[in-house]
C-alpha cells in the first residue's frame, strides 16, 4: 500500500472517532420522574389521610429591584386540598386475583 492511502484511512479512522466523542457527549441519561403535584410540591409534602399539603408558597411581594420586579416573598401556607399528580404503581388499585381463602 501507498502512503497516502495508509494516512486517508488513519485520518477517516480519527475523524470519526473525533465525530462520535463530540456527539456522545452531549446525550444524558433522561431525569428520573417526579412525583410533582399541581402545586409544585412532592408527594412527600401531603398528608396521607387527608391529602391536604403542608409545604409553603410565595404570597405578597417584599422586596423588590430596580426594575420593579419582586426578589423575595412573603412564605405562606400552601392552599392545595389534594394530590393530583403521579401515583407510585402500590397505590393504583387493582383487583384481586385470587378468591379470599377461608382459614379457620
Amino acid at each position: 500500500m501507498d502512503p497516502i492511502s495508509i494516512l486517508v484511512g488513519v485520518g477517516a479512522v480519527l475523524l470519526g472517532q473525533a465525530i462520535g466523542y463530540v456527539q456522545g457527549r452531549h446525550h444524558r441519561a433522561p431525569k428520573p420522574i417526579q412525583a410533582i403535584c399541581g402545586c409544585g410540591h412532592g408527594m412527600s409534602m401531603h398528608n396521607a389521610e387527608t391529602g391536604r399539603c403542608h409545604g409553603m408558597m410565595n404570597g405578597d411581594p417584599l422586596k423588590y429591584d430596580s426594575d420593579k420586579e419582586p426578589t423575595a416573598y412573603k412564605q405562606v401556607p400552601c392552599t392545595c386540598q389534594r394530590y393530583v399528580g403521579p401515583l407510585p404503581i402500590d397505590q393504583v388499585f387493582s383487583p384481586p386475583l385470587l378468591p379470599p381463602s377461608d382459614s379457620r
